[in-house]
């Protein structure tokens, strides 16, 4: 393989994006419209969701006036004056246009405008997350970055009633995981949902059953689960909280989500100040629960109110946390008490 001459390779921009894809693009934007819908109903979703990122990459290229392979690629599709008549198009909403290209103008202003007018993280009690609590703030989320168009299959997806189901399922595993509770709890947790809710459910791609708690039924609950885990909770939901966060923070000051960011429950997947605290030093969420169910052992509060892990921990009896406690002492050796300090 190595000594076989390499192929031509071309961009997706170039061989992917069809042109009727990119003219598309180009009379969304000429038209001052930030919302790039799909090219039609039969459009897949992965060709929608790569066309819907070269236009927010195209516009930002052409807002910094920025000379890309991207603008280079769709200039042939331009009339003339049209890169000015766009550029003149969003020169109002140049501040809601940044390098994400995962959030577009119009999701932007309406986070920024329903932060202006009061939308906060729900305050929560005792570390604890009320199904209907989370489901309600999922779905001023919903509203807020209209995932209906632009999630369609996951966060907006609706049943044929109109009900958000899939949200609620997610609900369920996001309070669960915001809580910092195990992945077994988690599965017993889920298998309980289903149980209470046995409306129609997808035993795969092309099955929809009404669920009968069967060990088939269970197992297909388990793989959901770990796949919602990973690419919901810690991956779009991560996201589109990370962006309300900041969002929040430039509006109300940096220290406003100081006691309340759900964005870092779900980073950290507790609400716990000391689990957050060690993972933010290179523990893993699992050693983290490990040390803060010995705090006493492992934990002290200095004079300073500074926490101080106790050199002890590099020789404890689980061997994970012995193994990451050895390492983060190279990394970060002030993290640990000495009594010359």
């Amino acid at each position: 393989m190595l000594q076989e001459p390499v192929k031509e390779q071309k961009l997706s921009v170039v061989q992917d994006l069809k042109p009727k894809l990119k003219k598309h693009i180009i009379e969304t934007l000429l038209a001052g419209d930030s919302v790039i819908d799909k090219y039609n109903d039969h459009q897949p979703e992965e060709e929608y969701v790569m066309m819907r990122k070269f236009g927010m990459i195209l516009l930002q290229d052409i807002m910094d006036e920025r000379d890309s392979l991207v603008s280079r690629e769709f200039s042939k599709y331009l009339p003339d004056g049209g890169v000015e008549q766009i550029r003149a198009s969003f020169s109002n909403s140049r501040k809601y246009i940044d390098n994400d290209i995962n959030i577009s103008v119009d999701q932007t202003r309406r986070l920024a405008n329903a932060i202006r007018n009061g939308s906060s993280f729900p305050e929560i009690t005792d570390g604890k997350f009320n199904h209907s609590v989370v489901l309600g703030f999922l779905q001023e989320l919903c509203s807020i970055f209209d995932w209906d168009r632009y999630e369609f299959s996951t966060l907006g997806k609706r049943d044929n009633d109109g009900n958000y189901r899939k949200l609620s399922w997610y609900a369920v595993i996001l309070a669960q995981w915001m809580e910092g509770h195990g992945l077994n709890y988690i599965m017993r947790q889920a298998i309980r949902f289903r149980q209470n809710n046995t409306y129609p459910f997808y035993l795969n791609s092309y099955t929809v059953v009404n669920y009968d708690d069967s060990p088939e039924h269970r197992n297909v609950v388990f793989s959901d689960t770990l796949e919602v885990i990973e690419n919901i909770i810690l991956f779009s939901i991560s996201n589109y909280l990370l962006r309300y966060a900041n969002m929040y923070k430039s509006i109300h000051g940096e220290t406003s989500l100081d006691k309340n960011n759900w964005y870092e429950y779900v980073e950290y997947g507790t609400t716990n100040e000391m689990t957050i605290f060690l993972q933010r030093n290179g523990f893993s969420r699992e050693s983290a629960t490990y040390i803060k169910e010995y705090l006493d052992d492992y934990v002290i509060l200095t004079e300073n109110q500074e926490y101080k892990l106790q050199r002890n921990l590099l020789e404890c009896e689980n061997a994970n946390v012995r193994e990451e406690a050895n390492s983060i002492i190279y990394n970060i050796p002030q993290l640990f008490y000495s009594e010359t300090i």
